[in-house]
């Protein structure tokens, strides 16, 4: 049987130390929780506006079928106004009318948005 230097470890404080570290990960999880579970800020008004600035944007793409450079320079500029649930928002719109080509994306000099 191989024996294990422990280096003037007992088993005991071997137990009691990882107790502790499990005490610790379990402390940081349930605040993990709780914070996963907050309720988000509310958005600002700046951010409201930006919001329908976005879908106006979106609305005005649909009806000229096309996306230009001009367009996701706005845009970019309108998802830094937005907080993460609104940018998901727009962008939930946007990407599904590119892909089904109710918008066209052509001649863009960089990204769409």
């Amino acid at each position: 049987m191989a024996t294990v230097a422990t280096s003037g470890c007992e088993a005991a404080d071997i137990r009691r130390i990882v107790r502790e570290e499990l005490a610790a990960l379990r402390e940081e999880l349930a605040n993990a929780r709780v914070s996963a579970n907050a309720t988000p800020p509310e958005p600002t008004p700046e951010s409201v506006e930006a919001l329908a600035r976005g879908h106006r944007l979106i609305d005005a793409a649909l009806s000229s079928r096309r996306w230009t450079n001009q367009d996701a320079q706005m845009m970019r500029e309108i998802l830094a106004q937005l907080d993460p649930a609104q940018q998901k928002e727009v962008l939930q719109r946007l990407i599904p009318a590119m892909n089904r080509q109710e918008i066209r994306v052509s001649g863009l000099m960089g990204p769409p948005f």
